[in-house]
C-alpha cells in the first residue's frame, strides 16, 4: 500500500510469544519492519511529543519491499505475454 500524504511515521502491531508489541518508526525506516508480519499503521505526527492521527490501515506479512495490487497485476499481464 502507497502511504497517504502526509506520512511521518508506520506503527506495527504483533504479538509475539502470546503477548501484543508494537514498534513505532519514522516512515523512511519502514524498511526495518521487514520480516515481521502483522498490522501496520499509517500515522502522522501532530504538534507536541506523543501525538499522532492514523491514516491508514493493512496488514503486512513481512515481505519486503511492499508490493501494491496493481503492480502485481502488471507483473502478471507482463509473465503472460511473455
Amino acid at each position: 500500500m502507497k502511504p497517504p500524504r502526509h506520512t511521518t511515521h508506520v506503527r506495527l502491531d504483533t504479538e509475539y510469544e502470546g503477548t501484543k508489541r508494537f514498534a513505532l518508526q519514522p516512515i523512511k525506516d519502514m524498511d526495518c519492519l521487514k520480516g515481521s508480519p502483522g498490522r501496520v499503521t499509517y500515522l502522522k505526527q501532530l504538534h507536541g511529543k506523543d501525538k499522532y492521527k492514523e491514516l491508514a490501515t493493512f496488514d503486512f506479512d513481512g515481505a519486503w519491499p511492499l508490493v501494491t495490487e496493481e503492480q502485481l497485476q502488471v507483473k502478471e499481464k507482463g509473465n503472460k505475454n511473455a
